[in-house]
């Protein structure tokens, strides 16, 4: 099944493991976001790491939906990214 077909059925379960390793804002970025993908593409996902979170804590949640939606995921957050990427990524996702 390919990523953007597993996220409509999978989206509860997303949000709720995102906000157990203290992530929020969940948008989707990429192949998946532009229609492109395929069932073996990777999943990107942008989000806010809350206080909480920690590197690790992603690290939990990218583990925790690989095994969910049987399909590899990479969570990113804006910090993260270069700042000339960021913005152009942030225009391209949709929300989860």
């Amino acid at each position: 099944m390919k990523p953007s077909q597993t996220i409509v059925k999978q989206s509860d379960a997303i949000k709720a493991a995102a906000k157990r390793h203290g992530f929020s804002n969940l948008r989707v970025f990429g192949p998946v976001s532009r229609g492109e993908d395929s069932e073996s593409s990777i999943l990107y996902i942008l989000g806010e790491a809350l206080e909480q979170a920690t590197p690790l804590s992603q690290t939990k949640l990218e583990r925790e939906l690989n095994s969910t939606l049987n399909t590899n995921v990479i969570i990113l957050t804006e910090s993260a990214l270069p700042k000339h990427m960021a913005a152009e990524v942030a225009k391209g996702t949709i929300p989860i």
